[in-house]
């Protein structure tokens, strides 16, 4: 009995003991909570409505700060080119050109002299399917006027005999002068494709050498999205929810234009914005055409002008440049690419309309 006692008093002492220890020993501070680390961001985008176009800028991985105020410059220069050289813009340098050029010599600035020249030179290299003189035809369509007026034949044809490249005239010292009387020109099929070659100059100046920009249905990627191309989808003509196919391109521009981008309907019959310079009526056969080059310009320039020359010389076209590639739907919904496009995109050989 006297063993059980001493048993039991070691059991209450050495317990106590280890309660006094424990009690002694200095509380543990909670664990920190620990804030999720963030991966660091694959995309930078910026989107903005410019005018009549929307703008959507992509910059792959990058210093986040460089990318903002690089983004911004590049929206900014993408503005001033639309604001300058867009002909239905009334304080452009092509505006004043169609005020009073065809009266008296205008002074160009050195960008606005230099996409002239490049206009005459496709003008001439397209034989004619691209024109800047087909300005002289909008004032007689006027798509943007509801309910729009189909113009008299008689008066296309009046108007075909002067509206010609080779009535623009460019002096020495930067000037210009159109040698008809109510002779128009316009540069909007090489703007957009400049506004994308200048904002994509600022773009790699400020050290920033992966993006992907788009204004419309025209984009202009450089350098890679990380291990991959960039893609680039290109919309089904009639149905904006659909595409027709995807391009995976590096360092390239494409242009992409379409019959119901402007049009209205008379009689069942569709008349669209892309006139054939030659004859001021809208271009048949080619229901949408995209361009593919390195250079935004010429993509697009010839999305127009293929669209123009139609499905047969406009992939022969396409076929004879070294730098340039692309493909037509024609009214049928039949797909023709010209021969380097099987390394860009699977292209359908119809689509559904």
């Amino acid at each position: 009995m006297a063993n059980v006692c001493i048993r039991r008093e070691w059991v209450v002492i050495a317990t106590l003991m280890w309660c006094g220890l424990a009690s002694a020993q200095p509380a543990l501070p909670p664990l920190p909570k620990l804030a999720p680390v963030a991966a660091p961001a694959a995309e930078y985008t910026e989107s903005k409505t410019i005018g009549r176009h929307d703008v959507k800028l992509t910059v792959w991985r990058a210093d986040e700060r460089l990318v903002r105020t690089a983004l911004s410059a590049a929206m900014e220069e993408i503005s001033r080119v639309t604001r300058k050289l867009e002909a239905s813009n009334r304080a452009s340098e092509v505006s004043a050109i169609n005020r009073i050029a065809d009266t008296e010599e205008v002074l160009l600035s050195s960008e606005t002299f230099h996409l002239v020249e490049m206009a005459l030179k496709l003008c001439h290299s397209t034989d004619r399917a691209f024109d800047p003189a087909v300005r002289s035809f909008d004032y007689l369509w006027q798509f943007q006027r509801h309910p729009a007026v189909r113009p008299l034949d008689d008066e296309l044809a009046k108007r075909a005999t002067f509206a010609k490249c080779s009535h623009v005239a460019l002096k020495p010292g930067r000037k210009i002068r159109l040698l008809q009387p109510d002779m128009r020109v316009s540069l909007d099929d090489l703007v957009i494709g400049h506004a994308l070659e200048r904002a994509a100059a600022l773009l790699r100046d400020a050290g920033v050498s992966d993006f992907r920009l788009r204004i419309g249905t025209h984009a202009y990627v450089f350098g890679r999205a990380g291990t991959r191309h960039w893609y680039l989808t290109v919309p089904h003509p009639m149905d904006s929810e659909r595409i027709v196919t995807q391009l995976y391109l590096g360092s390239h521009a494409a242009a992409t234009r379409s019959q119901l981008d402007s049009y209205f309907m008379r009689g069942g019959v569709r008349y669209h914005d892309v006139l054939d310079p030659r004859t001021g009526k809208p271009a048949r056969g080619v229901l949408q055409a995209t361009v593919i080059s390195p250079d935004p310009l010429l993509a697009d320039a010839l999305s127009r002008a293929v669209m123009v020359m139609g499905v047969s010389k406009g992939v022969q076209h396409l076929n004879k440049l070294p730098n340039a590639e692309g493909f037509l739907v024609d009214e049928k919904g039949v797909v023709h690419g010209s021969k380097g496009m099987a390394s860009l995109a699977r292209l359908p050989a119809r689509i559904a309309l």
